[in-house]
């Protein structure tokens, strides 16, 4: 067994659990957590030990353990993090880079299939079948803190790892990667947005099923302010939120609108006051969690196109979840699904 008592990050063998910075958890003050671990070099080497240890592979590891990735990817260009967190039936994602109202670097675009694992399957990694009663039924993408949901791309860093074409194709891959990734989740997905949600925030946004927003949002397509490129799978989601004429619009402007403005063009699906906007997404996220999810991931590849939308829709007929809830109904009770 390891020990490291200021982080206190336990290991045994074959059963591995981590416990970082006491209850410092999710609170996470970054600077304190790192300081536990007595700095950012010897955060790496607890990395690295811990890896040997276990021996597993190195990307499990950043999966299973938020804080050592963290503080691995934090040693490389760029700052800020992305980590996911499951709560019961609900998947939480966080953007969070603060000091930069949560502005997305190219290492935190790295970090989003690995927080959507999270958000999945809880930071021990263990993955669910998706079919019992605890499996994640909805996700939530939302910034950290209570000041934005994201202020773009990091351009400060555009100098280094996105100075030409080459360097601009590798990171676009990266970014797509991350939009992908987030696409793919089968649940319904949710984008709580407050403050700036902007750029490569607004990216991530427009992955979502539904959008909420705060009255203080504020939205903004802004490549044609810095003379870069706007990827055609980047469009074709703006597309479908907003049609061909006001995505043009957004992006020949590349002008600033408010909340209003995004609830009647549909680039959001409903905007509350600022100090409700977490109620009503735990109200809906509620609701979605008491519904049948086959159903629910049918209509999201039916709505999306997917071609396998029609099998998925008539697995349905023949899952428990259809007796169930024929049988509530004659009954006159709430059904319980299990997503069998």
């Amino acid at each position: 067994m390891f020990r490291f008592t200021r982080s206190r990050i336990f290991v045994w063998d074959s059963v591995s659990v981590w416990h970082v910075a006491g209850r410092v958890g999710r609170e996470r003050d970054e600077s304190n957590s790192i300081a536990y671990a007595k700095g950012r070099k010897q955060a790496i080497v607890l990395y690295t030990r811990v890896h040997r240890l276990v021996a597993g592979t190195m990307q499990s590891f950043r999966m299973a353990c938020p804080l050592a990735r963290r503080a691995f990817y934090s040693s490389e260009v760029g700052t800020g993090s992305v980590y996911g967190r499951k709560v019961g039936r609900v998947g939480h994602i966080f953007i969070d880079n603060q000091a930069k109202k949560n502005a997305m670097s190219l290492n935190m675009y790295r970090q989003v299939p690995i927080a959507i694992n999270e958000a999945l399957n809880g930071i021990m990694n263990t993955t669910s079948s998706g079919d019992d009663e605890d499996a994640v039924r909805v996700v939530i993408l939302q910034g950290e803190g209570t000041e934005a949901f994201g202020a773009g791309s990091d351009i400060l860093e555009f100098p280094k790892v996105r100075h030409n074409a080459e360097a601009a194709a590798e990171y676009s891959a990266i970014e797509d990667a991350a939009a992908e990734s987030l696409l793919a989740v089968k649940q319904p997905l949710i984008a709580k947005i407050r403050g700036p949600c902007i750029g490569g925030g607004l990216n991530l946004a427009l992955t979502a099923d539904v959008r909420y927003a705060s009255e203080d949002s504020i939205f903004c397509v802004p490549p044609a302010k810095l003379g870069i490129g706007y990827p055609q799978q980047l469009m074709d989601l703006l597309l479908m939120a907003v049609g061909r004429s006001r995505a043009k619009d957004l992006l020949f402007t590349a002008r600033t609108i408010n909340a209003e403005e995004a609830l009647r063009i549909g680039l959001v699906d409903a905007v509350v006051p600022n100090d409700e906007l977490d109620e009503h997404v735990e109200r809906v996220a509620s609701t979605m969690t008491q519904l049948a999810p086959l159903t629910t991931q049918a209509a999201k590849l039916a709505a999306n196109q997917d071609p396998n939308a029609i099998q998925k829709c008539s697995d349905c007929y023949e899952s428990n979840d259809y007796k169930e809830g024929i049988q509530a109904f004659l009954e006159k009770r709430r059904p319980q699904f299990f997503g069998t």
